[in-house]
């Protein structure tokens, strides 16, 4: 009887072990959907090879990862990797949610960076026109590197931010 009891906790030990191995792999996995360096499709690839004991764990991690580093820049990878996951009626909602967030920052953003682009424009133009420089010559400006823009850009993805987390935190 005491021998059976040992083999059941060793059996349980193992698949705790097992199990925690696959969350960490899904962490690293969403980790790498985040930075770009995997797509949507090689992620769904990845969690269905998973033993079926496993995949919710692991799926529960790897969204949480992704979560917690969702930006501007791959909100869409993001939601079409947690949709192809769990294709419950709940995350389609969620999704749908921060899809409609995700819109309105990235409009807002948009709008910012076309505003600080036509002023940025307008006193290039004149700056230029003062010494001589008119017409054709004058191309657009790309004011994308310049740092109040970075500043607006980064205010922007950190409101988006917050209130992904408190949207996340509700849910």
């Amino acid at each position: 009887m005491e021998k059976t009891q040992n083999i059941q906790g060793n059996r349980e030990e193992a698949r705790t072990l097992e199990q925690e191995q696959y969350v960490k792999a899904a962490s690293i996995l969403g980790k790498s959907l985040i930075q770009g360096k995997t797509d949507p499709g090689q992620v769904q690839e990845a969690i269905q090879r998973y033993p079926e004991a496993c995949r919710e764990a692991a799926i529960d991690a790897l969204i949480k990862t992704v979560q917690a580093e969702m930006d501007l820049e791959n909100t869409p990878q993001v939601l079409e990797t947690i949709m192809a996951l769990k294709p419950d009626e709940e995350t389609r909602t969620a999704c749908e949610g921060v899809r409609k967030l995700y819109e309105q920052y990235r409009q807002q953003r948009d709008q910012a960076l076309q505003g600080l682009e036509k002023n940025a424009s307008q006193f290039m133009e004149k700056k230029l026109a003062r010494e001589g420089i008119t017409g054709s010559a004058i191309a657009g400006f790309n004011i994308k590197s310049q740092e109040q823009s970075q500043e607006v850009v980064a205010g922007i993805t950190a409101g988006y931010r917050n209130i992904l987390a408190q949207t996340f935190q509700t849910t």
